[in-house]
């Protein structure tokens, strides 16, 4: 999960189960971090911390981005400070800020990203924030520090971002030597939920040619646009799952086949952007009140957790997957593909017995009775 952390939002945790949390907001960057060459501040990052700590939420911790003073290009406009976009003009500098991160949070941070979705001038032109080269550089060093003092502790590409040119940053980004410093490969899978498919399958034929498909694969990022009654959604809007801004309830649906087709493709981790933001929350931004999506995650992790997800079936307009429940029992899912309504009964052999829905209801199902399936998955358990 991620969501900002500045008063007075620290101590409003999130009502839903909460395994992990990737630290990237403004506060937590190298920027944020050391204003000033030798000048720390941890205190946000500190509180933080203890939070997470005191709920037994394991964080990700996202490296970047670069302070003025450090930069190779002080003077270029950047989202929150000038030069953080640019490589440091001085390895040195970078390895110092990995060094005093890695001793300071030794045991309370597991996981470290190495930047967030940069651009590649091997891809991307002559516009990008960096070469292959350049990012390959810091991902190295940051390896050899961060396992010299934390061996335990695992780094992860950088979270490229933008689909199947996505994929080819990673694939640029390996091939220069990444593959070399890297324990998961992290990307971000934004699209539409049919879309993680893709993705995935494009992502795995880079790990196998570069020789690293046994690494775990995490979507560190990901999310949609959802109608808030209490805010003005002013996101810009740029197409696939950004081409407009859904119902709660359809937001709802999205997120949880979006959560099922990951598990069922063996990502292992999904951080969802974000738990409280304005365009993109689980709650509302007025009064901070849990919205349809966000029972939803709470419902869906609920599933999922501890479960062995069965690859996605398709027969017709109909979606399945089998779910062997950390109990030993064995569930269903079931959703349509097309964003149809059927009056639908279940398989008789599954014996399914009652039913759940992604708002947590839930109702016991009759021999042969249909259900209305939609696009919102529903689970289905009974004996097996």
């Amino acid at each position: 999960m991620i969501w900002p952390v500045t008063e007075p939002y620290i101590t409003k945790f999130p009502p839903v189960p909460v395994g992990a949390w990737r630290a990237i907001s403004p506060e937590f960057h190298w920027f944020s971090l050391e204003p000033s060459k030798g000048a720390w501040k941890f205190d946000k990052l500190d509180i933080a911390l203890r939070l997470m700590q005191s709920k037994g939420v394991e964080v990700m911790l996202t490296l970047g981005q670069t302070p003025a003073w450090a930069s190779s290009r002080p003077n270029e406009k950047g989202p929150y400070v000038l030069g953080q976009l640019a490589p440091p003009s001085d390895l040195q500098d970078w390895e110092n800020y990995i060094r005093t991160v890695v001793q300071r949070y030794r045991g309370r941070i597991r996981c470290y990203e190495l930047w967030n979705e940069p651009d590649l001038k091997e891809i991307d032109g002559d516009r990008a924030q960096f070469s292959a080269s350049q990012m390959v550089e810091l991902g190295r060093s940051a390896y050899q520090v961060i396992k010299s003092i934390d061996p335990d502790a695992l780094l992860t590409t950088p979270s490229f971002v933008g689909g199947e040119k996505g994929i080819a940053r990673m694939e640029a980004y390996l091939a220069a030597g990444g593959r070399e410093c890297v324990d998961v490969v992290g990307f971000h899978f934004y699209g539409l939920p049919e879309q993680i498919f893709q993705y995935h399958q494009g992502l795995r034929q880079v790990m196998v040619r570069q020789g690293i498909s046994h690494l775990p694969i995490w979507n560190t990022e990901f999310g949609y646009l959802i109608k808030d009654p209490t805010a003005v959604n002013t996101h810009p809007l740029i197409g696939g799952s950004f081409a407009r801004v859904l119902p709660e309830d359809e937001a709802a649906a999205w997120l949880a086949r979006s959560l099922i087709i990951a598990a069922s493709l063996g990502i292992e981790r999904f951080f969802w952007f974000m738990w409280d933001g304005r365009n993109m929350g689980l709650v509302t931004w007025e009064g901070r009140k849990i919205n349809s999506a966000g029972i939803a995650y709470g419902t869906v992790t609920k599933w999922l957790s501890g479960s062995r997800i069965s690859p996605i079936q398709k027969i017709g307009n109909v979606v399945t997957c089998a779910v062997q429940r950390a109990g030993g029992e064995t569930g269903w899912l079931a959703w349509t593909n097309d964003y149809s309504r059927m009056d639908w009964a279940p398989p008789k052999i599954w014996n399914a017995s009652r039913i759940e829905l992604i708002d947590g209801n839930s109702q016991n199902l009759k021999t042969a009775q249909k259900v209305d399936l939609s696009a919102s998955p529903i689970l289905f358990s009974g004996s097996a």
